[in-house]
Formats: C-alpha cells, structure tokens, sequence
C-alpha cells in the first residue's frame, strides 16, 4: 500500500477512535503531496497561492491541507528566499523517504 495513504488511514482511524467527526479529505491531501513531490523534481518551492491554485480549491481548505500534512511530518513550511512574507512549501521529513 503506499505510504501516503497507509499515513492517512491511520489519521483517519486515530479520529474515528477519539469520536471526531470530519468529512474525508484524505484524497485532497494526497493530491497536495502529489503536487509537491513533482515541484520537488523540477526544484520548485511553491506558495500556498500556487497549491492553491493547482487543487481548484478555497485557500481555507487548502490551508487545513497543508495543516495535517505539515502535523503529520510529511511537509513543512518557511518564508520564500525571494520574498519574506510569502510562504513556501517542501516536503520533509517522512515525506522525503516517500519520493
């Protein structure tokens, strides 16, 4: 099974033991992953308005996105080297050892 969902069903799973309630975003998550590996490849760091853009979704739901992976330790967020008070996203962490 691969890494990314194997992740997300245990999140899932940890949720449904402590009673929480969400509607599945599972597949949007691994879609924002699936982004960032391939502007990993190309050596790109995008912003929260490029992934934004690229998911066809509201920047609040994006932003939940990004939240869970980054708690999950597969991304991580810093200001962008070009312009300081925009923020850049990149893998880390567990996410590396998934590409």
């Amino acid at each position: 099974m691969n890494p990314i969902v194997t992740i997300l069903n245990l999140r899932n799973e940890e949720k449904k033991n402590n009673c929480v309630q969400h509607q599945p975003a599972q597949g949007n998550m691994a879609l924002v992953m699936a982004f960032l590996m391939h502007q990993h490849f190309l050596g790109e760091l995008p912003t929260t308005k490029e992934i934004t853009a690229a998911m066809n979704k509201s920047q609040p739901m994006v932003s939940i996105y990004l939240k869970r992976l980054t708690n999950d330790g597969l991304i991580t967020s810093y200001p962008s080297p070009h312009d300081g008070r925009v923020t850049v996203w990149s893998i880390q962490g567990i996410g590396e050892h998934l590409i």
